[in-house]
């Protein structure tokens, strides 16, 4: 059985051997298709083509290239070239309003580059792995010995740390007044952190009595920062100082909290309250110092 024939070879079909042989010994008036489809018919026919005019045979069925039916289009080039340049020309002669107008407020002012200062939160990890180095030694001896409970109450710890200096830092920010637009994104971050805390906290991680304690403390201290974060971030928003008597009282309650949790001992905790009054008393004080 002869070989399957390709889609175009009808045209080939309708040709003598002596037309196909004229095909493929002047190959150079034809396309390489064709004249590959050509030698392929006359060795189906069993016509012996000269050594010369035999090629080598494809890996696998080809299919001839359609004839090139598409007229010459070497007109396009020029033509695209006349048209820009008629182009050219109507932009330049056409009318662009009177050059002698001026602005009856004088000369437009160029807009200078402003430095738009942009505030980024600073990493604490130093700091936090200073606290959590601190806070085995609050355990008694006992309760280290289980060094699971003892694990899981430092990955909690770790929680807190990350959140409750990001918070102060903020609350320092703001007041000292170096807050901006990113203050509440900020907050934003701020929370999530707290949120990975609290949420940690519904199980139930069967810890030690002391570690329980403590856990319970930066419970209560995330619920306050929690609270006020939100109101400093609402109050800015408004436009309203992010400060106000209450969020200061928050603040030092957390503050309470966070020396209780380091173990520092209570004959040396700060107490904000009272260094507020101080600070206070002390500048009323230069105040009033008669001026030289």
């Amino acid at each position: 059985m002869s070989a399957p024939l390709p889609p175009s070879s009808d045209f080939l079909l309708s040709k003598t051997d002596a037309e196909l042989l004229f095909l493929t010994q002047n190959p150079t008036f034809y396309q390489p298709g064709l004249v590959l489809a050509a030698r392929q018919e006359l060795l189906r026919r069993g016509v012996t083509l000269p050594t010369a005019d035999v090629p080598p045979l494809p890996a696998g069925p080809t299919e001839v290239d359609e004839f090139d039916e598409a007229p010459s289009r070497r007109w396009l080039m020029p033509g695209l070239l006349l048209a820009l340049l008629g182009l050219a020309a109507v932009l330049y002669w056409w009318p662009t309003g009177n050059k002698n107008w001026k602005n009856k407020r004088g000369p437009v002012p160029r807009r200078a580059l402003v430095a738009v200062q942009t505030h980024v939160l600073p990493s604490f990890d130093s700091l936090t792995t200073a606290q959590l180095g601190q806070m085995p030694a609050r355990l008694p001896a006992t309760e280290r010995l289980d060094t699971t409970a003892q694990r899981k109450f430092l990955l909690l710890a770790r929680r807190f740390w990350d959140a409750e200096n990001q918070s102060a830092y903020l609350y320092q920010e703001a007041q000292a007044a170096r807050i901006d637009s990113t203050f509440p994104g900020q907050v934003d971050l701020t929370l999530d952190k707290w949120k990975r805390l609290t949420s940690a906290l519904v199980y139930n991680h069967k810890l030690q009595p002391t570690m329980s304690e403590q856990v319970a403390l930066m419970h209560s201290a995330a619920l306050v920062r929690r609270q006020a974060l939100t109101v400093m971030k609402n109050m800015y928003l408004y436009g309203q100082p992010p400060l106000d008597q209450s969020m200061l009282y928050l603040n030092d309650s957390v503050t309470v909290m966070r020396q209780t949790l380091l173990g520092v001992p209570t004959a040396q905790r700060i107490r904000p309250r009272e260094e507020l009054l101080k600070r206070i008393i002390a500048e009323d004080a230069r105040k009033s110092l008669p001026r030289a």
